[in-house]
């Protein structure tokens, strides 16, 4: 005989005549049930997105200033009897190349004819360039909700 409501298992009535022939009361046995919740992850679909990417060019003009060399050749004259010839040399920023030349009179002799001093001088000017440059624009476009959330039961909230 069972306890519809439990379950359970109940000893038999003394009127019954169902009753077993056994002596004494009948233990009585009960079920015990537990209830769990499990949480767990599942994943969906919330939203699509779809990014376009694109390249823009623009045109853009700059005042930079620019630098050049400009090359300063000077000959300075010398006329100087020399015993020898000497290799050309740096002077600070002046680079400078010997010129010679033979005299005959009753006998030879060198003579540094002139010298020929190159150096830079540096020179600026303003300048207007025109070019064009690219910069890359994103934009993202959301499509919408793709699965909506599956509701939860009334008896359960859900914390932020």
């Amino acid at each position: 005989m069972t306890d519809e409501d439990t379950g359970a298992r109940r000893a038999p009535n003394p009127g019954d005549d169902r009753a077993s022939a056994t002596t004494g009361p009948e233990p009585l046995l009960l079920s015990i049930a537990e209830e769990q919740v499990e949480a767990r992850v599942v994943e969906r679909d919330q939203g699509r997105i779809v990014v376009h990417k694109r390249i823009e060019i623009d045109p853009v003009t700059a005042q930079v200033d620019l630098y050049h060399d400009d090359m300063v050749i000077d000959e300075v004259a010398m006329d100087e009897e020399v015993a020898e010839q000497r290799e050309p040399w740096f002077e600070g920023d002046s680079y400078l190349v010997p010129v010679y030349e033979e005299v005959l009179i009753s006998y030879t002799q060198l003579v540094l004819k002139k010298v020929i001093r190159i150096h830079n001088r540096r020179a600026k000017e303003q300048v207007n360039l025109s070019s064009t440059v690219r910069r890359e624009v994103v934009e993202i476009e959301e499509l919408g909700a793709v699965d909506p959330p599956t509701p939860l039961p009334d008896d359960v909230t859900r914390e932020p």
